[in-house]
């Protein structure tokens, strides 16, 4: 018992300094860091959707008799082909693997992505587009041996994440081309 008093002491004693250390003055600005003024602080780096309508609106205000023709829009089916390499790289991390490369192949219409997994495994997936509102098919495989169950759950993992991410970033709104 008498070697647990001095640990409880100093435990105690850190815990003093460090709240006497505390401070209330605003946090620095990441850019200069110096305080923050109470303007910055109530800076938000985004639009709510009223704003962003509000905003919208002001704008059509200044171009006063003209149509707006075109306004940034969610994907009209879903998914974007042009979100395909963002998509391939947020799915690879869902299954731990890391895209080493990516080759555009048949004039852009298809990806073939090297992978490497945290165990040093090799992988690719190879998407391809298609009409329709899938627009692509892809195909995945992990490992040395990708047949292998676990290695082909992990493999069928990533194309559903794939479909995950497409479907996610297709809810942002866009300019299309």
């Amino acid at each position: 018992m008498t070697n647990a008093c001095p640990v409880l002491v100093v435990g105690l004693v850190a815990l003093l300094v460090g709240l006497a250390g505390c401070s209330k003055t605003p946090p620095p600005s990441v850019l200069t860091n110096l305080p923050m003024t109470t303007e910055e602080e109530s800076l938000k780096p985004m639009l709510t959707a009223d704003e962003m309508d509000a905003a919208w609106g002001e704008i059509g205000l200044v171009a006063e008799g003209h149509e707006q023709v075109n306004r940034p829009r969610p994907a009209p089916e879903g998914r974007r082909w042009s979100d395909m390499g963002t998509a391939i790289k947020l799915a690879s991390g869902y299954v731990e693997a890391t895209v080493v490369s990516t080759d555009v192949e048949d004039d852009g219409r298809r990806l073939r992505s090297n992978l490497m997994t945290v165990e040093g495994w090799p992988g690719v997936i190879v998407v391809t587009r298609v009409e329709g509102p899938e627009i692509y098919t892809a195909e995945a495989s992990i490992g040395r041996y990708p047949d292998e169950p676990a290695r082909r759950r992990r493999a069928d993992a990533l194309v559903a994440a794939l479909d995950r991410a497409l479907v996610a970033l297709g809810r942002r709104p866009r300019f299309e081309h």
